[in-house]
């Protein structure tokens, strides 16, 4: 009979190589960066693969309105699309 403690160590490196490549993958998908728009363009927003806002850009005829709610709208549509 097999000692079923016999391949422990063997998943024990399998598990801490998946780890180191996990981070390496979240390391290198840090420095992506993606941009998404919403309203034809008048709201741009860029993030990074580590899912952090790098910046927002809004043209400023959008808020000459001052329709506050739909300008918050086009941030979130922006955000979900970069």
């Amino acid at each position: 009979m097999k000692n079923p403690l016999a391949n422990m160590g063997n998943i024990l490196k399998q598990a801490q190589a998946m780890q180191a490549q996990m981070a390496k993958v979240q390391e290198q998908a840090a420095l992506k960066t993606v941009t998404g728009t919403a309203g034809g363009g008048s709201v741009t927003v860029t993030a990074n693969g580590a899912m952090e806002l790098l910046g927002i850009v809004i043209d400023p005829e959008v808020v000459k309105g001052g329709d506050v709610e739909m300008v918050q709208d086009l941030v979130m549509a922006g955000s979900k699309d970069a």
